[in-house]
Formats: structure tokens, C-alpha cells, sequence
């Protein structure tokens, strides 16, 4: 960059010699036309050195974004511990589709969907103490309701 910087300064004075020494001889009209020619070639030698820098700036952020993807590990899905107390009268059912588990209650052998986001634990505890007949919880559920 220090080369190009010192080339463009030589050049510029070299510029500046030639038209004050050529104005002088060619007239000053054409003096004047040169310095706009001058002018706007420095102006397009700019707008090009910008154009390289940008394009160079672009191609250092793609890389550092590059870099920053690679460097992200891939999220896992959590698996979750079961921490409802329901869970002790039921078992999850090995052979259904994982997208839409079920477990059995372990009692009367009846299966419900136990989908986290979707069903959750309230149909797996309304089982357990009001509808199962087998389930030895259900005894102490009606009997507390009497009271």
C-alpha cells in the first residue's frame, strides 16, 4: 500500500509540472482541459481503489462468518428427566412412533398419549384417580372426596 501511495504522489506532482509547463505553451484553454482530465482520472483511479478495498472487506467478513458457522456446534434436544410423580404408575410404550409417545398405565394396562408439548399429565393423573379401578391410589382419591 506504501508503494501505491508514494507512485500516486509522484505522479501527481509529475501531473502538476507537466501542466504548468505545458499551459504556458499550449495555451490556456487546453491547460484547463487537461487539469479536468487529470482530475477525473484521479477521481476514477479512487473510486476503483475503493471498489478493490471494498470488495477485499466483503471477502474478510464471508470468511470471518464462515469461520463463525463452523465454530457453532449443532444444538442436541435435550432429553428430559420425567419429574411429575405420575410417572411411577405408568411406563413409556418402547414401540410406538418416538413423535408420538405413549405409556401405559401400569395397573389396567391402558395407554395414553404422552406427548410433553401437546397432552402433558393431566389425562395420565385423571386416569390414576378417578377411571382406574386397579390402580390401589384411586381407594385413597374417593375416600378423601367423602371427607
Amino acid at each position: 500500500m506504501d508503494n501505491e501511495e508514494n507512485l500516486e504522489g509522484m505522479m501527481g506532482e509529475w501531473l502538476e509540472y507537466a501542466e504548468t509547463n505545458l499551459s504556458s505553451s499550449d495555451g490556456e484553454e487546453q491547460a484547463k482541459e487537461r487539469k479536468k482530465e487529470n482530475v477525473r482520472k484521479k477521481r476514477n483511479d479512487q473510486q476503483n481503489q475503493d471498489k478493490e478495498k471494498d470488495k477485499e472487506t466483503e471477502k474478510e467478513d464471508n470468511e470471518k462468518e464462515k469461520e463463525k458457522e463452523v465454530e457453532r456446534p449443532e444444538k442436541k434436544q435435550r432429553v428430559g428427566k420425567k419429574t411429575s410423580s405420575v410417572w411411577d404408575h405408568y411406563t413409556m410404550l418402547p414401540d410406538c412412533d418416538p413423535k408420538k409417545p405413549r405409556a401405559a398405565c401400569n395397573y389396567c394396562g391402558t395407554d395414553y398419549a404422552t406427548d410433553t408439548k401437546l397432552n402433558g399429565t393431566s389425562t395420565l393423573w385423571a386416569h390414576v384417580e378417578r377411571k382406574c379401578k386397579k390402580c390401589p391410589f384411586s381407594d385413597w382419591v374417593e375416600q378423601s372426596k367423602k371427607q
